[in-house]
């Protein structure tokens, strides 16, 4: 028979401060792959946020260019004077 015992030493200070080095690269490693994760998102966000943009101001242009070149004047809102006239003819 063998009478030896298996004898689990802690790991020590050395062995200790190396998991720990381990665990923060593994913290960085990972932190860093997240930032760069939300930042993909928020480039994606930026890109639909500029195309909604420029149609807004390409349609702002087109109803501005459409009011020039008819040549119809606005003369605002009609008054109630205006609406009676046209109700009564």
């Amino acid at each position: 028979m063998d009478n030896q015992e298996n004898v689990v030493h802690s790991p020590g200070l050395l062995g200790g401060i190396t998991a720990l080095a381990k665990n923060v690269v593994g913290l960085l490693v990972s932190r860093a792959e997240l930032a760069a994760l939300e930042m993909a998102e928020v480039r994606n966000h930026l890109i639909e946020l500029v195309a909604i943009f420029a149609v807004a101001v390409m349609a702002t242009w087109f109803a501005l260019a459409y009011g020039t070149a008819s040549g119809e004047k606005y003369e605002g809102p009609p008054n109630m004077s205006t609406m009676h006239t046209l109700l009564i003819n």
